[in-house]
């Protein structure tokens, strides 16, 4: 099913793509791949503070490396600044 919704993305079929990636993360929550998936998914959508959180749902996740972590985290803080709690 990941690769029908890697196709969905390559023929620009964000809302189907999105609507399969819910459907899978329900079964399988936060697993790194879709949780990237929908945050590209909801900029797509211009919904920054659901990308936020599902970057801030990555930056919790232990199997990534702190590289990846902070990554998400400083991405998180740029798309909605005052709801992350970070602060520079």
């Amino acid at each position: 099913r990941l690769q029908e919704v890697r196709s969905l993305f390559r023929s620009h079929r964000i809302p189907q793509a999105y609507s399969k990636l819910q459907s899978l993360n329900r079964e399988f929550a936060d697993q790194p791949v879709l949780l990237s998936m929908l945050v590209i998914c909801e900029l797509y959508r211009c919904d920054n503070i659901a990308a936020a959180r599902y970057c801030e749902r990555l930056a919790k996740i232990e199997n990534l490396s702190l590289q990846e972590r902070a990554y998400y985290q400083a991405l998180a803080f740029t798309l909605t600044p005052p709801t992350t709690g970070a602060c520079i």
